[in-house]
């Protein structure tokens, strides 16, 4: 709907049943009022309580001793961060303790001269080392690179691989928090170059599925990529290094410094672990913390299982690990191997809160074990958990369907309180807007996989769909900020199944409108079209003339775009029906605005400039400096087209000054680029070109394609003018790279045009 200043706002649901009413039913579902316990009280093992080391039931302390919080700023403060959003660029964890062994493999990633940028590929199979390498080699490198330090797991070898556009994003929103995502794949890549230049970072890539895909990824000169991979990747200047079996003198010391109990019993766990680095702590580390089992006892019952399966070849490393996997799990208790498994459910990393609900884990007295004997890895300055993907699919094969449906519901309806908290922080504004998208991103994995479950549940239960529905109530501006259209679209696709299934026509009508709104944005005019019509109906039956109001005004922008200018006029007209009969005219300046454009496209001229001008005064008079600017530019374009360069000066001069009084950037470019055409018009070609070179500066720091392609074509059209053949080809190429990428109009005659003027200055095609 619009706002007082005729802006279009994003609609939140009130429906019948309210997100926190939902929340509460399904918390009393599932745990009665033992569930409000969870989520007031102080964060589990980080109470005071159990900051002792032992507890009076025996668990031990987790590693982590701050509140739960999203990142340890604390910690990282001692370390010379100095903000929430600083934090994020410095939450590279590190390697192992202790570190034992890959001396050489170490020597021969840091001996050679260096050429720039440090590119290093560290290859070989699941379990190997690769990480722990990785974060030991950037541990040496931090001091020459210190701005950030960054750690994004590609997880290619796991169920749901991450792509190239969500690491870019990544990396992009970790040094530019506000900035919106670009849907195209071009424009994210030089957002990626824009966001991180000039900054000495050391960038690890964890598994990587090909040269391919790390490409993009590549950063300047003053950067470190250390990408890790199952197979070596075919990159220019890479120094690669495979990693294969530890050496054995390596893995007997691993084995005694990790379970010194173990005795001469390291022998036989090395060899028969294969001097595999995962094997050998996960067994060392789970003998140390289970004292009653004997290691010769553990031994034979590993090779037992060994025995039960064909250990070849290449698969013999990831066999053993199964077999150890399978025999560290069978010597488990019941309730702390229920608890495991359960954990395996949590796609991403998660704090002790997380796991004390989801696992039906009181106090959480199964977790610090599990960390501790090896099938947990904690993370102290984000006070985080993760399980290594190897263990997790493992579980996963276990847990069974009922207890599956139970933890799954669980999981979805505690990761629907994070969003909730993230929503909170980032509505609160000033410090909060950088603390809820933190922590939003920092939970997205497992965000994700909560509205998923309760999205494919929709239509079997009604709780299925109000949490279902109160994602999307919680989500609508964050993942506007932090995700692609698409996501956003699938996500109000759920939500407008589940308002459909609870009977709930005010949300029902609110999804109707902020999908169509996406899928408008998407260029898909036809359902945004049949969805608004649906949702105009709910409109009127309800009584609700604001919705009216704002699916008139979608409406006439969707017509406007799909070219039919005398349909979106009604809608316009209509629009402005309802805002005419209110006091204060809200947006009056902005439907004017479409009319005139409207006109303007319909060839009348006279008709454009005449509302332009009436809008322009609604505008002044409701102090809307964004569409002030826009309107000067549109009449300032309209004079242009009518070839009266020196009319449009004017307007265009007034427009400029409203749009860098306001700061509007991207509006400052638009300006710009027609005063280049005025300038152009009345043969002042110098200021022409200043101009568009100007709006060229501004469509780079906007990041706007479209607008810097087109600045471009138009400079190089002039240089041409100017007889400066070199420079016009120059930059007649770049234009073209552009109009390549977008698949613009101009693209074809660009082309021609740049080869005629290389064939006239004798150059071979």
């Amino acid at each position: 709907m619009l706002n007082s200043d005729g802006n279009l706002l994003w609609i939140r649901t009130t429906s019948a049943f309210p997100m926190t009413t939902a929340i509460l039913f399904i918390f009393i579902a599932l745990l009665g009022v033992s569930a409000l316990k969870i989520f007031t009280k102080p964060s589990g093992k980080h109470s005071e309580k159990s900051n002792k080391s032992e507890d009076t039931s025996g668990s031990l302390r987790l590693p982590g001793t701050q509140k739960n919080s999203s990142v340890n700023l604390k910690l990282l403060q001692s370390q010379g961060v100095k903000s929430l959003r600083e934090a994020g660029l410095h939450q590279l964890p590190p390697p192992p303790e202790p570190y034992i062994g890959r001396q050489n493999e170490a020597k021969n990633l840091l001996k050679e001269e260096f050429g720039r940028p440090i590119i290093i590929n560290i290859h070989g199979p699941q379990g190997i080392g690769k990480k722990a390498l990785a974060f030991k080699t950037a541990q040496k490198l931090f001091f020459q690179f210190r701005d950030a330090q960054i750690f994004y797991d590609m997880k290619s070898n796991g169920k749901e691989p991450r792509g190239v556009a969500q690491a870019l994003a990544h990396v992009i929103q970790l040094f530019n928090p506000n900035v919106d995502i670009p849907e195209n794949k071009i424009e994210l890549v030089k957002l990626y170059r824009m966001s991180t230049k000039g900054q000495r970072i050391i960038l690890i890539l964890g598994n990587v599925s090909s040269a391919k895909q790390a490409k993009p990824l590549l950063l300047h000169k003053n950067s470190v990529v250390i990408l890790t991979s199952a197979e070596p990747l075919n990159l220019p200047s890479c120094i690669s290094q495979g990693l294969e079996e530890m050496d054995k003198q390596d893995a007997l010391d691993l084995v005694t410094a990790l379970c010194p109990r173990a005795g001469f019993s390291n022998i036989e766990i090395s060899k028969t672990c294969r001097n595999h680095p995962f094997s050998i702590v996960l067994i060392s580390k789970f003998l140390t913390c289970n004292p009653n089992i004997n290691p010769p006892d553990f031994i034979k019952a590993l090779q037992s299982q060994i025995s039960s399966m064909e250990i070849t070849g290449s698969m013999g490393f990831q066999k053993i690990q199964l077999a150890v996997l399978s025999t560290c799990y069978k010597f488990l208790p019941a309730p702390m191997s229920s608890s495991l498994r359960k954990m395996a459910i949590i796609p991403g990393s998660f704090d002790d809160k997380a796991q004390e609900f989801i696992c039906e884990d009181s106090e959480g007295k199964f977790l610090a074990h599990l960390h501790l004997m090896g099938f947990l890895e904690y993370e102290e300055k984000s006070d985080r958990y993760t399980m290594p993907d190897q263990i997790r699919t493992f579980l996963r094969k276990q847990i069974q369907i009922g207890e599956k449906s139970l933890t799954t519901t669980r999981f979805s309806t505690y990761y629907l309180t994070r969003l909730v908290a993230a929503h909170e922080s980032f509505s609160s504004g000033d410090q909060g807007i950088i603390k809820g998208m933190i922590t939003f991103d920092q939970e997205w994995d497992n965000i994700n996989l909560g509205q998923s479950w309760s999205a494919t549940h929709v239509l079997e239960s009604e709780d299925s769909a109000r949490i279902c529905s109160s994602y999307m109530e919680s989500a609508a501006e964050l993942l506007r900020k932090r995700q692609p259209l698409s996501v956003a679209i699938s996500w109000y696709e759920a939500a407008l199944q589940a308002a459909q299934k609870l009977g709930d026509t005010q949300a029902e009508k609110t999804h109707l409108i902020n999908l169509a709104e996406q899928l408008t944005t998407q260029k898909n005019h036809q359902r945004a079209s049949q969805l608004l019509t649906k949702c105009l109906e709910l409109a009127k039956q309800l009584g609700d003339t604001k919705t009216e109001l704002a699916v008139h005004h979608q409406l006439g922008r969707a017509a406007m775009d799909m070219k039919k200018y005398e349909q979106a006029v009604e809608y316009f007209k209509q629009e402005m029906d309802f805002v005419n009969a209110m006091e204060d005219k809200p947006g009056l300046e902005e439907i004017l605005e479409n009319l005139g454009e409207c006109q303007h496209l319909m060839g009348n001229t006279n008709e454009a400039l005449k509302l332009y001008g009436t809008g322009l005064t609604q505008a002044q008079k409701a102090k809307n400096f964004q569409v002030q600017s826009r309107i000067f530019r549109k009449i300032g374009q309209t004079h242009n087209e009518n070839k009266n360069g020196q009319a449009a000066i004017r307007f265009l001069e007034q427009g400029l000054i409203v749009s860098r009084k306001n700061k509007y950037k991207e509006e400052q470019g638009l300006i710009l680029a027609q005063l280049g055409e005025s300038y152009n018009q009345i043969k002042s070609l110098d200021k022409a070109l200043r101009n568009f070179q100007q709006a060229v500066v501004m469509a780079q720091q906007t990041n706007n394609m479209l607008m810097e392609g087109e600045a471009i074509w138009k400079l190089s059209i002039l240089l041409k003018q100017k007889g400066e053949s070199s420079g016009a080809i120059q930059h007649g190429k770049s234009a073209l790279k552009i109009f390549g990428a977008l698949n613009h109009p101009l693209k074809m005659e660009a082309h021609k045009k740049v080869q005629e003027w290389r064939a006239s200055e004798g150059e071979v095609i």
